[in-house]
């Protein structure tokens, strides 16, 4: 199964991003020591991928966050906020 995979600074960060990702049914990992990770499965549709890529764009632009670092098929992106 296909996921997306978003690291975050700390368990806060994390909560937060958990919540605005809340419509896609997110998962919340990880520990002080290991750092901590919300993932959304993504199954085979790639229109599901893109609205999961918007919200997290919508969540790091409106929270004025740094960018949000995501794990993606083996593959390392980095999403900036909207300016």
């Amino acid at each position: 199964m296909r996921a997306i995979t978003i690291e975050a600074k700390s368990v806060g960060s994390a909560r937060r991003l958990y919540n605005a990702l809340i419509e896609f049914h997110p998962e919340l990992a990880g520990s002080e020591d290991d750092g901590h990770r919300v993932s959304v499965e993504l199954g085979s549709s790639e229109s599901r991928l893109v609205d999961v890529l918007n919200a997290i764009e919508q969540y790091v632009t409106e929270a004025k966050t740094s960018p949000a670092r995501i794990d993606f098929d083996g593959r390392r992106y980095t999403l900036h906020a909207v300016t």
